[in-house]
């Protein structure tokens, strides 16, 4: 069985990967000023 740590990893994880895939769909990309929105 898998300890505590190791499955909040993979929350922390998997929050993380859904969170860059809601930027992506927004358009959205980081610069070395910051976040910008790509205009369509």
């Amino acid at each position: 069985m898998r300890g505590r740590h190791r499955i909040a990893a993979d929350f922390t994880l998997l929050a993380a990967a859904v969170n860059l895939a809601r930027l992506a769909t927004l358009d959205l990309t980081h610069t070395i000023h910051g976040w910008t929105l790509n205009p369509a």
